[in-house]
């Protein structure tokens, strides 16, 4: 039977900040080393809700089974989940449901160096790609640039079709009412399902956690791994202006991820 090596994640673990997003990012070079197929289910500006609902397509969708590896990056809690104008959501929330069209690296002018011609859900006939998944500094960057300059499209093509009141009412939400500990413990507790799914289904799987000691109680020890992609940004900023890390920011993440593999016996 086929191996897989399984990603759930946002721009990071797509490959955002390397030159080429099919050999240099750490996925690919973890399915070669290990000779494994990569499926990647991330995306640009993923939330920690809709890498739970990665978690959940590759369980109940992919059938990931006893012979596959799944990887979960957690990311930032200053992100928003919601449904455009005129969208609802499916009566049960999958992950046929979150936009992969117009995010990194799928979407029309979302990245320097070339697209990806093919986003996970497109062949699924039943893809609705409705609901968006917004860091609050890209609401933000809209509003002050491309709104101000009256530049709509493009990048945020995903936003052009929001009503401004209700960007704006994200933003004053934001800056107002949201608190940092209350999301970041929403993130911790989506995480912790994700671990609590692929545990139950005895699939074998790593937390990429950057803050792991707050999760050493819920996440078993041989499933949690301590990762920053913020740290390996700092020592390896990309050089196509992304925000990333670079290719050898890269390479160490497979280093690290490689060990846990091999210290749990699982390559």
């Amino acid at each position: 039977m086929e191996k897989r090596l399984i990603v759930c994640g946002d721009s990071f673990n797509i490959g955002i900040g390397c030159r080429d997003l099919r050999k240099e990012p750490y996925g690919s070079l973890l399915a070669e080393s290990t000779s494994r197929k990569l499926t990647n289910l991330a995306k640009g500006s993923s939330t920690n809700l809709s890498i739970w609902l990665q978690v959940k397509y590759a369980v109940y969708n992919l059938n990931a089974n006893e012979n596959d590896i799944v990887l979960v990056n957690e990311t930032s809690s200053e992100r928003f989940n919601w449904f455009p104008e005129g969208k609802s959501s499916s009566a049960e929330l999958s992950n046929l449901d979150v936009n992969y069209h117009d995010y990194p690296p799928y979407g029309n002018d979302t990245y320097v160096t070339h697209q990806l011609d093919i986003h996970p859900m497109q062949d699924n006939p039943n893809y609705k790609g409705d609901m968006i998944t917004e860091n609050i500094a890209g609401v933000i960057d809209y509003l002050d640039r491309f709104v101000a300059w009256d530049q709509r499209g493009r990048y945020y093509n995903r936003l052009v079709d929001e009503p401004l009141s209700k960007l704006k009412l994200i933003r004053d939400f934001y800056a107002t009412i949201y608190d940092e500990n209350i999301s970041q413990l929403q993130s911790r507790s989506l995480m912790v399902m994700c671990h609590a799914l692929l545990r139950n289904k005895n699939l074998k799987h790593v937390m990429l956690i950057p803050n792991p000691h707050l999760c050493r109680d819920v996440i078993l020890s041989e499933n949690l791994l301590q990762f920053s992609w913020g740290e390996l940004t700092t020592k390896y900023p990309d050089t196509i202006g992304s925000g990333h890390s670079s290719e050898q920011g890269h390479i160490e993440a497979f280093e690290m991820i490689l060990k846990k593999l091999q210290e749990n016996g699982w390559v």
